[in-house]
């Protein structure tokens, strides 16, 4: 897999972390070249959202009482989510969730489980849906035509 710049550390740091994110104390988690930090909170302040990035600081905050219950696979494309907002400095949604995509699915992790993240997390507005139809019709296409 060729991961962007940087991702390789981070995606190792976000898989340990996905992997216990489940019984985990909240608290700081920080990656062991000491880049990278995970927040794991209780709650998030508005307890809508699964996790936000600190796009400056690059600092994401998990919402333990969300994600506790969510598959790794599922934990994997959130926390990749908000590192491609860090990453390309973007508050596209549609820019992170294709980062976070193209990382996620290159890796090896199932198409079913990006389909489920997106349709659990997001909302029924217009922009949702569009989203999910984007996102949903590169994991149709993935490894067709060599897309990646």
């Amino acid at each position: 897999v060729a991961f962007p710049k940087d991702t390789l550390e981070f995606y190792n740091f976000l898989k340990r972390f996905c992997e216990k994110a489940g019984y985990i104390k909240p608290g700081f988690y920080t990656s062991k070249d000491d880049n990278f930090v995970i927040w794991a909170k209780p709650h998030l302040d508005d307890d809508c959202t699964p996790a936000r990035v600190n796009r400056r600081t690059g600092v994401i905050k998990m919402n333990l009482s969300k994600i506790k219950d969510y598959t790794i696979p599922m934990r994997m494309f959130i926390g990749l989510h908000e590192y491609f907002h860090y990453a390309y400095q973007t508050t596209n949604e549609v820019k992170a969730d294709m980062g976070a995509l193209k990382v996620y699915l290159d890796a090896g992790f199932p198409k079913s489980e990006a389909n489920y993240a997106m349709t659990k997390i997001f909302d029924n507005s217009k922009a949702a849906v569009q989203r999910v139809s984007v996102l949903h019709n590169y994991i149709k296409n993935y490894g067709n035509n060599n897309i990646s």
